[in-house]
């Protein structure tokens, strides 16, 4: 909050209609004085705006006549202060210029009026009985204070409607966006990448940017990635000057990527539960089973399990695990229920191609997969399929499908 009280040496000067004045005037009267004062719509030129108090047809001001006018806000804190005196009699109207920024006006809720505090102390020749006279002003030209971090950052329409590439080497990605800060309220303006967990993988931060068009740059790099996992999304956070003691304010989008290292990590608790009865399987997104269906668990195998799933499947016949698949090719003789793929018990950014599985689920279901789709699934192991490599027959894991999401591409 700024206080300015401009001495009165300042202002030894009556300031008449033809003097100093706003380029468009509002006006309230009360009783026989009126009070001009600024739209306020231009409160970027604060620093000049102009207030008038005129007196009607039964006052005047006088020789030796010394006026203070006072700002203040609905509470009463006082935002600015200017005082003038006349020096002849007669004289029927008075100017009062206090210097405002607009910085001054951030902690004031301009949704309420101002109000200018008139106090008129009588010079020793005047017939006229000190007076003290309030105006209220209404704030409704005032612009809009910005509230939630979308308000002071528009980001430009098209900075991500297409993937981001997965980035072969550090290279610049430019984040522009509009800056809209009225008030001079905003320390900084920053943007993060951030990770499936919320960990941030690559920040840049904009000092203090100047009101309009701005571009803010991130430099991304394969090392920000090695040990991230999707879906990623950009994070935008507006960081408040201290004195306000304000929180920050932040809002996400969803940041797509496209490359073979990115992966995206979806909990298995976006999965629907699975519910058995005989051969019978029913997927419910929360809740408790049917009656005569029991819940289906699905683990994350161990290593020791995991080495098995991939040698020795059929000795897993019967078990339950959540695991990641990358599809390879739809077996077409399959009538859309089968695919090859690679397959994982964890997230990662690169599938191991030894270790592959033959997939097989509700063909309608597996209409929302295409060739190089990662997924996560909740999968039963049906035993071994028989397969070829380099001329020698091998058995991979034969995997049904309970229920999948995709998660991003391979």
């Amino acid at each position: 909050m700024k206080f300015l009280l401009v001495s009165l040496l300042s202002f030894f000067l009556i300031f008449t209609s033809t003097g100093l004045a706003n380029a468009e005037q509002n006006s309230t009267t009360v009783s026989d004085w009126s009070f001009e004062f600024p739209n306020f719509s231009d409160y970027a030129n604060s620093g000049n705006w102009v207030f008038t108090l005129r007196a009607g047809t039964t006052n005047t001001f006088s020789d030796g006549d010394i006026i203070v006018m006072t700002l203040v806000d609905w509470k009463g804190v006082v935002l600015a202060e200017n005082s003038t005196f006349s020096l002849f009699d007669g004289t029927k109207n008075v100017n009062f210029q206090p210097y405002i920024l607009p910085s001054d006006l951030k902690k004031v809720d301009l949704t309420k009026p101002l109000t200018a505090r008139i106090v008129i102390t009588r010079g020793p020749k005047s017939t006229f009985a000190d007076a003290s006279i309030s105006f209220s002003l209404p704030t409704a030209a005032f612009p809009k204070k910005p509230v939630t971090a979308a308000d002071y950052v528009t980001l430009a329409k098209n900075l991500l409607s297409k993937p981001v590439p997965y980035p072969a080497k550090c290279a610049p990605l430019p984040i522009p966006f509009d800056f809209s800060d009225p008030y001079g309220e905003t320390a900084a303006v920053s943007f993060a990448v951030v990770d499936a967990s919320g960990k941030t993988v690559k920040s840049a931060i904009s000092d203090l940017p100047i009101p309009g068009p701005v571009v803010a740059t991130l430099s991304l790099c394969p090392a920000d990635f090695a040990h991230a996992s999707g879906p990623f999304q950009l994070k935008t956070t507006v960081t408040f000057l201290s004195a306000l003691k304000k929180s920050d304010e932040a809002f996400t989008l969803a940041f797509p990527m496209t490359g073979p290292a990115v992966v995206a990590s979806t909990s298995h608790k976006n999965l629907a539960l699975v519910c058995q009865k005989g051969t019978k399987f029913l997927l419910i997104a929360s809740g408790k089973c049917s009656s005569g269906y029991s819940l289906v668990t699905f683990t994350v195998p161990s290593t020791q399990i995991w080495n098995a799933l991939m040698r020795i499947p059929a000795t897993l016949k019967g078990k339950n695990f959540i695991l990641y698949g990358c599809v390879a090719d739809f077996v077409r003789t399959s009538g859309g229920t089968q695919f090859m793929g690679s397959v994982s018990p964890k997230s990662v950014k690169s599938f191991d191609s030894s270790n592959n599985a033959l997939f097989t689920a509700d063909a309608q279901k597996l209409l929302s997969l295409s060739t190089a789709d990662m997924f996560q699934a909740k999968v039963s192991v049906s035993g071994g399929y028989a397969q070829k490599v380099n001329g020698a027959q091998q058995d991979i894991a034969s995997l049904i499908i309970r229920d999948f999401v995709k998660i991003g591409t391979c």
